[in-house]
C-alpha cells in the first residue's frame, strides 16, 4: 500500500528487522528501509536530521 502511494523509504524498528527480510524482492528493489530503535531516533531520521 505504502509504494502505491508513492513511499521510498520505510521507517521500521529494529525488532522487525528479522520480518523484513521476508519481504518480495519487487519491494526491496523499491524501498529503502530506515531501521531505528527508538521514537526519538525515528523523528529524526523521518525528518532527516540523522
Amino acid at each position: 500500500m505504502a509504494m502505491d502511494n508513492g513511499a521510498r523509504r520505510a521507517l521500521i524498528p529494529l525488532e522487525n528487522k528479522r520480518n523484513f527480510l521476508e519481504v518480495t524482492g519487487d519491494i526491496m528493489e523499491d524501498v529503502d528501509p530506515i531501521f531505528f530503535s527508538d521514537p526519538k531516533t525515528a523523528a529524526f531520521k523521518a525528518l532527516g536530521l540523522n
